[in-house]
């Protein structure tokens, strides 16, 4: 191919190439452009939408507003007249307002009236029955304040509905609140085309809860679920692109599924730009590659022709005096044709100085035969050898010495000169030194080059050294020396040195060097050969009487030797062996186990048929055996327990020990879960007979969880870890029995650990509050004091219930910490309160858990907090349960001694649902018991007896003790409660937890009728 072909398929490549990658870089990152302009414009419609339903209710709310805040209604709450219903409240009034509902309720709940009114149809319906669990659930009845107001979505079985909810005020929009107006409008398919006109878009809505819904929506209402609150998804279609987001109701849980449509003309706009773009860069690119060819034809390929013709020439006739015709011009190719003439000149030279050197080559090896001829290698004389190699060299090289010098002895510090030799007065002489350690540089350049050849060699860095002491002293003005080596050690040196001018030295002489310096260390170790076979003879004899003494030594030792690798091999089979098993039950260890785990995850990737399981034991309350009967019956229970376990396994299942009382078995090979079951059912029929050991009887149980094989296993220490989580649920469930795991039960575990990260965060974060439930007096109807209870905001999944986040804490011992915070700020907040209102003095109840109650420093930190919140202690009631005492009596007595020095009361909480041993109660210095909730719940109801309770109150007032009732919730209850003579009471019929600015607008009431 031509010089031209190819300059024309190159630029061909590389204008393609470039439109490609502009082509595909300016599609993409416009593409990308416009798709982004697009998902925000589809964003922006669906706010636009979203934005109009929060106006309709914002309307709605208005009008529900002026509706509320009216003398009339005030009045009509209070007294039910029947002019106001006729007045106001007829169908013509209320399809005026375009309402469905129509709900007054009164402050004590009882609803006043309602009205359900179907607008298409223009008659009353009935929507009380189906909007009364919304009234259960108080939700639109809390109003904490006269400017409270409540409004959005509730989720009917007829549809969503719209409703406001605002409490009923007189004109001036004062108080006191006498009760609540709901008004309601169904968001039925007529709305949503009003929404759809006045934003002009397409609008759809879906009920979140639908299962009916479409595929593709499913996986919309999915992705929406695990996203933020107020998150917009966006999906491109084909001729669209549709924008969702989920509209909450009034409790902050989705509601509706919303999605709006609209035509991808920003994104069709994109793309036909594109097409544009690549049309023009086609045409430039077309004219450039044109261009470009002349201009090259021009410039450089008519002239790179010439040039390379005139070198072609050259090369045929081989003539290097010839040169080629100078190109016009002052560019690279003029350059090159001067290059190219400079390159023949010097290769002419070149040549020149090849000859010559080639000659020189032949003389030195013609040197070196000769010297090979005398033999002078097999000669036993050294001396001789060395002074004919000397001649011969200096004669050659045409220098004026040369010598041969050689280290004294092993320690290398100084050379003995064996033989010099000068030309000019054709002498050998020897016995000069020098030491080593006067010349370091020049014995490290010896050990490092073949040979040092210095032009001057008073100048030169390697030999400088030798000026004073020797070249000064011999008119030595140039050097070209060799090391001699001998045996892998540097022996010895070999000077070639010049008197007169400075020499250069040419390659061929320093090999000729190099090659005389070879020659010695050959001519001594032949000398050195020479005198050692003698005495090798002599030792050859030597040798053998040694040899056969040896042999039969050897014998001997051979046989030793081979008894210790015997005994060595059986001692690293053992040590394998130990390694991969438990020293304690000879089972397979956790090591040997993963493996054959491994194995089975592996053949289960190679066939789909296969299935194994993982069965996880732990011994219940095997803690107990070793504490009561000690730790060698604890060893003998695991060995008999392993003994049972063997009977129940097939021979192709493997059993082995982790640690402690925890085992695994890996049932292979299995048809389905039946057969995992059947072996651990059969192990725990196994245990129902006792152990006897030592003359002791033991009964043992296990707990077992059960994991089996599946294609989403990937690694053994994950189908191992279900299987531990799983055995801990059976624990959980009540002990000597066994569970399966599924994925859910991974699934909390994460979550409970996530729960966890997010527990210790909460307090740096100030996610953490303290709610106060007020604690009244049944005799004086006034508050005594509050009860201080947590509440956790997570920012992600809103009001956390303590139920999930307290059992974590005390598990991982967070419950210390956030104890202590809770104490201090509340007991803050009641010194506040004390201050502030001196008629009341207020104390405050504060639950401790046993974790929290077995602190060593309990009091300490309690006496600190108090100190520092300057609150004193007869104002603090510490609550804690009957079990704590129970648990630890000597503990519990010690710490209740120390409480009472600081004044602080005591409290039984949730009494009679836990350990209800009366034996305590004349133990301990309790002041208070507090019935639990679920005795007060069932007071109050038909044909309930409240004998258990009256029981409790008596038995308390006996040991001169206070009860507090939990739980009350109905006038009911509370009439009981007080005929029982309780003296304090609690529960949402008096209020329920709020937040310390409600509490403190609580107290300023203080009176409960």
């Amino acid at each position: 191919m031509t010089l031209r072909k190819k300059t024309l398929l190159l630029i061909g490549v590389t204008l393609i190439s470039l439109i490609g990658v502009i082509y595909a870089t300016s599609s993409t990152i416009l593409l990308r452009g416009f798709s982004k302009l697009e998902q925000e414009d589809s964003r922006s419609n669906v706010k636009r939408v979203h934005d109009a339903l929060s106006d309709e209710i914002a309307k709605l709310r208005l009008t529900t507003r002026d509706w509320a805040e009216w003398d009339e209604t005030y009045s009509f709450v209070e007294n039910s007249n029947q002019e106001y219903i006729t007045a106001y409240l007829s169908n013509v009034s209320i399809n005026r307002l375009k309402l469905n509902l129509m709900l007054y309720v009164h402050a004590s709940g009882k609803i006043v009236f309602d009205k359900g009114y179907d607008l298409e149809r223009g008659q009353e319906i009935s929507l009380l029955p189906n909007f009364q669990k919304h009234l259960t659930a108080k939700t639109v009845l809390q109003h904490s304040n006269i400017k409270s107001s409540i409004s959005g979505l509730v989720m009917l079985p007829e549809g969503p509905m719209m409703i406001a909810s605002r409490p009923i005020l007189n004109s001036e929009s004062r108080g006191p609140i006498r009760g609540t107006l709901i008004m309601g409008r169904y968001l039925n398919d007529s709305a949503i085309a009003k929404l759809a006109e006045q934003t002009h878009l397409s609008v759809k809505v879906y009920r979140f809860d639908d299962t009916q819904l479409p595929q593709d929506i499913h996986r919309v209402r999915f992705a929406l679920s695990s996203s933020a609150q107020g998150s917009i998804f966006v999906r491109p279609l084909d001729q669209q692109i549709a924008g969702y987001t989920v509209i909450e109701d009034i409790y902050n849980k989705p509601a509706l599924l919303l999605r709006v449509d609209t035509p991808r003309l920003i994104y069709q706009q994109g793309q036909a730009s594109i097409r544009h773009l690549l049309s023009s860069l086609l045409i430039v690119g077309v004219v450039f590659v044109v261009a470009t060819l002349l201009l090259i034809e021009k410039l450089i390929l008519s002239r790179l022709s010439r040039l390379s013709a005139d070198v072609q020439g050259i090369g045929r006739s081989g003539d290097l005096a010839a040169r080629v015709f100078s190109i016009s011009g002052q560019d690279e190719l003029s350059s090159l044709a001067g290059t190219i003439n400079e390159m023949l000149e010097a290769l002419e030279h070149s040549i020149e100085e090849q000859r010559q050197s080639e000659e020189r080559y032949h003389t030195y090896n013609r040197v070196l035969a000769e010297l090979a001829k005398h033999k002078i290698l097999d000669c036993s004389d050294l001396h001789t050898n060395l002074q004919e190699i000397t001649e011969a060299a200096a004669h050659t090289l045409e220098v004026e010495r040369v010598g041969v010098w050689l280290y004294d002895d092993e320690l290398y510090k100084k050379l003995l000169c064996v033989d010099l030799y000068r030309k000019s007065t054709d002498e050998h002489s020897q016995g000069a030194e020098l030491a080593a350690a006067h010349y370091p540089t020049y014995f490290e350049a010896l050990q490092e080059e073949r040979t040092i050849a210095a032009y001057d060699a008073h100048t030169d860095p390697r030999t400088k050294e030798l000026t004073q002491l020797y070249l000064y002293a011999n008119n030595i003005t140039s050097m070209l020396d060799a090391p001699i080596w001998l045996g892998g050690s540097m022996v010895g040196v070999v000077c070639h040195e010049h008197l007169g001018s400075n020499r250069h030295w040419s390659i061929e002489e320093k090999n000729f060097a190099a090659s005389i310096a070879d020659l010695v260390s050959v001519s001594i170790e032949a000398c050195e050969r020479k005198r050692s076979q003698e005495a090798l003879r002599k030792a050859h004899d030597d040798l053998e009487i040694r040899v056969k003494q040896r042999t039969a030594e050897l014998a001997q030792i051979n046989k030793e030797l081979q008894a210790e690798i015997t005994e060595r091999t059986l001692a690293e089979e053992k040590l394998l062996y130990e390694a991969f098993h438990d020293s304690l039950t000879g089972l397979p260890n956790r090591a040997l186990f993963m493996q054959r785990l491994g194995h089975a995850l592996v053949r289960t990737k190679r066939r789909h048929s296969y299935l194994f399981a993982v069965l996880f034991l732990d011994l219940d309350r095997f803690k107990l055996v070793n504490d009561s009967l000690g730790h060698l019956v604890g060893d003998q229970l695991l060995i008999a327990f392993v003994r049972r376990l063997e009977v129940c396994l097939r021979s192709t299942d493997t059993v082995a020990r982790l640690g402690g009382d925890e085992f695994v078995i890996l049932l292979d090979d299995i048809k389905d879960v039946k057969d995992a079951t059947l072996i651990a059912e059969r192990i725990q029929k196994e245990l129902t007979s006792p152990f006897n050991l030592n003359g002791y009887e033991v009964f043992i149980t296990t707990s077992i969880g059960i994991a089996l094989s599946t294609s989403e296993y990937n690694q053994p220490e994950d189908i191992l870890r279900d299987a531990d989580t799983v055995m801990y649920r059976a624990k959980s469930l009540g002990k000597a029995r066994h569970a399966v795991f599924d994925k859910e039960m991974h699934t909390r575990a994460v979550s409970l650990l996530q729960l966890e990260n997010d527990l210790r965060r909460a307090i740096e974060r100030q996610e953490l509050q303290i709610y106060y439930q007020p604690i009244v007096s049944l005799r004086s109807n006034q508050i005594t004091g509050f009860e201080a209870l947590l509440r956790w905001h997570h920012p992600v999944h809103g009001i956390v219930s303590p139920l999930e986040f307290i059992p974590v804490a005390e598990e991982t011992g967070l419950i210390i910490p956030i104890g202590y915070w809770v104490l201090h700020e509340a007991c803050h907040q009641t010194h506040i309160w004390q201050e502030k209102f001196t008629a009341s003095p207020l104390s405050i109840n504060i639950n401790f858990s046993g974790k929290q109650f077995a602190q060593p420093d309990l009091i300490k930190q309690i006496d600190r907090i108090l100190q520092e919140t300057s609150l004193p202690g007869q104002s603090l009631k510490i609550e804690i349960t009957e079990s704590v005492l129970i648990e630890n009596a000597d503990l519990a007595a010690n710490m209740l001694a120390q409480l009472k020095k600081l004044g602080i009361q005591v409290y039984i909480d949730d009494f009679g649902t836990g350990y209800s041993s009366l034996s305590y109660l004349h133990s301990f210095p309790i002041d208070a018991l507090k019935i639990d909730r679920s005795f007060v719940k069932r007071m109050g109801r038909d044909n309930e007896n409240p004998e258990l309770v009256k029981t409790i109150t008596r038995m308390a007032h006996n040991l001169n003790m206070n009860v507090v009732a939990e739980g009350i919730e109905t006038s009911e209850q509370l009439t009981q409660i007080q005929d029982l003579e309780c003296e304090y009471g609690q529960g949402y019929f008096f209020s329920q937890p709020l937040h310390k600015e409600a509490a403190t607008a609580l107290i300023q009431q203080n009176v409960f009728v």
